[in-house]
């Protein structure tokens, strides 16, 4: 399996990123990886239907777990982890080590950090700019729509993984969503921030506590 890495030394923060359509030799290399790493999450990765979200979910688990056994020196089949109350796993063995995982497209991102991170990647899609005002606030919508229309997009999709990245790294995903999260605001919540474009069509954005 390709693992791409980018790190960032001064804040000891990793993003790990892996293609779905990396090889797994065959169907039946593929069930026993279900089976072998993941025996507790066999029925959630089977109730995809479609190839593409199976192999998400299944390629995420395996970057998740990869990286994971080779920081604490464990065996990937017995990495366990627990949730918060929103569902966010938690490495609950190492206070120590924080991650977040994210899967959009043709690829799975992870990133790992000494404190409480978010990531997340997002493949930038056409853009409908009124679908935005359900979501942004109103000078960000006011922004976007100054802008020439070769950049709305690309906006677009930075504000949207920021604030979505913000959300995980405090542990409560979409379910709090609000219009206030500005960028402002979530500049003045972590103690970095940063997007940047990847594999030239997918955003990614990261915020660490």
């Amino acid at each position: 399996m390709l693992i791409n890495s980018i790190v960032k030394v001064e804040t000891q923060m990793e993003i790990y990123a892996v293609n779905i359509h990396d090889p797994i030799p065959n169907q039946k290399n593929f069930e026993h990886l279900i089976k072998a790493l993941f025996p507790h999450k066999e029925n959630e990765i089977r109730k995809y239907k479609k190839v593409g979200d199976q192999r998400r979910k299944l390629y995420g688990e395996l970057l998740l777990k990869y990286i994971l056994s080779k920081k604490v020196n464990i065996k990937m089949n017995k990495i366990l982890f627990s949730k918060n109350d929103y569902g966010k796993p938690l490495y609950k063995e190492n206070k120590g080590i924080h991650f977040n995982l994210s899967h959009s497209g043709d690829w799975c991102v992870c990133a790992f950090s000494q404190f409480p991170i978010g990531i997340d990647i997002e493949q930038m899609e056409p853009l409908d700019i009124q679908w935005t005002e359900h979501f942004f606030h109103p000078d960000e919508i006011q922004r976007l729509k100054q802008l020439p229309e070769h950049q709305q997009r690309e906006y677009f999709y930075k504000l949207w993984t920021m604030k979505e990245s913000y959300l995980k790294a405090i542990g409560c995903g979409l379910s709090q969503w609000s219009k206030e999260l500005t960028e402002t605001y979530i500049g003045e919540q972590t103690s970095s921030y940063q997007h940047f474009i990847f594999n030239e069509n997918y955003m990614i954005s990261i915020c660490e506590l």
